[in-house]
């Protein structure tokens, strides 16, 4: 099988970004909800941050706050598989 190169590092490159911009509602319903049962006050504070960083990031469409690093996703292809233009 011959794969489109070009095709495969847009793919690629859409479903990393979409990681890094789009939380599940029921992750973000979590979070929420944690901040409000959450009895330390500065654990409260740290909790709002992330609720606030979230909606900042959906609401001006950019990446969610990377301060923990960067996700690293490893990629197998089957042996059968070729890349034209490579």
């Amino acid at each position: 099988m011959e794969l489109n190169l070009q095709h495969v590092e847009d793919a690629c490159k859409e479903l990393y970004i979409r990681a890094l911009k789009l939380l599940p509602d029921d992750i973000k319903e979590g979070i929420n909800t944690l901040k409000h049962k959450e009895r330390d006050a500065r654990a409260q504070v740290v909790l709002g941050t992330m609720v606030t960083n979230i909606a900042v990031a959906e609401r001006e469409d950019n990446l969610l706050c990377q301060d923990t690093g960067l996700p690293i996703y490893n990629v197998w292809i089957g042996r059968d598989v070729q890349f034209d233009g490579v």
